[in-house]
């Protein structure tokens, strides 16, 4: 485990600063906020897999809030 975490952080470090090094020669300061904001989940979330860690389904909340609006959507517009 130890020995895919390193190689996992090393090669993204890599690319990292590879796409960071090319949009800082385009000035594209919003890019990089978001694409660090990006990697940097995705890498959250795969150290958690890594460790086998279990990560709440984030589509049960999204169902949870919008469920009710579908259904009171549904109601209003004659469905």
């Amino acid at each position: 485990m130890i020995m895919k975490l390193s190689l996992f952080i090393g090669t993204l470090s890599f690319i990292g600063i590879w796409e960071i090094r090319i949009f800082f020669k385009k000035e594209q300061k919003k890019e990089i906020f978001t694409y660090i904001a990006i990697l940097s989940s995705a890498s959250f979330l795969y150290i958690l897999f890594l460790n086998n860690i279990d990560v709440p389904n984030l589509l049960n909340g999204i169902t949870f809030i919008f469920e009710p609006i579908g259904k009171w959507l549904d109601k209003m517009l004659g469905g």
